[in-house]
């Protein structure tokens, strides 16, 4: 598997094919159903390639959202790729990121998958439907992007058994079990419309 080449300049070049965080990468890619691009950024989070797949990139021509490059910045600075290479993030209900740290050329670089999620409707449809509470619709936010618990915990403000109970609280709400069952419920609060107050009382008086 080649997961990059080098740049016009020269700058860097990733490392051979078949490392750990090319195979870690791969194997997270094939999970992701709604991935829009896969970019490498280098130590100074410039963006030097970007594709549709790890092992189809080209040398990078497109902007990339600012808040994407924040959050990438962001979990890099915080994410231990020792213990956990692969690091999730999330930016507002648009977009899931995994990053893992990829070592090149006497240089470090990150691979980034980038989701697109447009969470927005859905999750206020399946917050209507479920009388989900808003750290409940967090919760959901988080389950969908991918976070652990302990990420999960960290970004609710709670403890790890408290985000535990918040989870099995989704679960039996929702009647889902893994993050696949709270994607295609989301993707199906997607085209369904919730009832509004409005239709609610007319079909009281019906």
């Amino acid at each position: 598997m080649t997961v990059g080449t080098t740049t016009p300049n020269g700058r860097f070049a990733l490392r051979a094919t078949g490392t750990p965080a090319d195979i870690q990468m791969m194997s997270v890619v094939a999970n992701l159903p709604f991935l829009r691009r896969f970019v490498v950024v280098d130590a100074n989070f410039d963006v030097m390639l970007a594709g549709d797949a790890p092992d189809r990139l080209a040398p990078f021509t497109e902007p990339i959202e600012i808040e994407v490059l924040d959050e990438i910045r962001r979990l890099v600075g915080e994410q231990d790729f020792e213990r956990a290479p692969v690091a999730t993030g999330l930016v507002d209900v648009r977009y899931a990121l995994r990053v893992t740290r990829q070592i090149g050329a006497g240089s470090v670089a990150y691979g980034v998958a980038i989701e697109r999620m447009r969470l927005a409707g859905p999750l206020r449809v399946a917050a209507m439907r479920f009388a989900l509470t808003p750290v409940e619709s967090e919760a959901l936010r988080l389950v969908i992007g991918g976070y652990e618990r302990g990420a999960m915990a960290s970004r609710l403000g709670v403890s790890l058994a408290i985000s535990r109970e918040i989870i099995q609280t989704l679960r039996t709400k929702l009647a889902c079990q893994t993050r696949t069952d709270f994607i295609t419920l989301i993707e199906r609060c997607r085209v369904d419309k919730a009832p509004t107050f409005r239709h609610s009382v007319q079909r009281l008086h019906a």
